[in-house]
């Protein structure tokens, strides 16, 4: 499948972050889709996605510095316009892997003003979001 969005969704006094991933329908969907007559076709490739989110509960150390930790992943597959089981939980178990509290990395807030964030993350990479609703 194609890349369709790279995304995050932020529960800030959740203390989570889930670092989202979104597919296109892959081409079999897409060709089979275009070989049904419309009157059979049952859905619309277009409304196809595979969604992956990586789960990280965040710690703030300094007003500044903040410490991530995974706590889970998932991968929930639309395909063929059926909504598939999601495999695993990016909110923590049960998830198919263990992730108690696995460090993922730190990064430090440069700039927020609400709209614009700006961190460097400690792998020392900049990193420039723009919050859109």
């Amino acid at each position: 499948g194609r890349l369709r969005r790279v995304g995050q969704d932020i529960d800030g006094p959740g203390g989570r972050i889930d670092n989202v991933i979104e597919y296109e329908a892959n081409d079999v969907s897409r060709d089979l889709a275009a070989r049904l007559p419309e009157a059979v076709r049952l859905w619309d490739p277009a409304d196809d996605v595979i969604e992956q989110r990586v789960g990280l509960r965040f710690e703030i150390r300094e007003p500044d510095t903040v410490e991530l930790f995974v706590s889970g992943i998932s991968v929930a597959p639309k395909l063929f316009g059926y909504e598939f089981p999601k495999f695993g939980s990016a909110d923590g178990p049960p998830s198919p892997l263990p992730f108690p509290n696995v460090p993922f990395g730190m990064f430090r807030v440069l700039y927020n003003d609400g709209k614009i964030r700006i961190i460097k993350t400690g792998q020392n990479w900049i990193s420039v979001n723009e919050r859109r609703e």
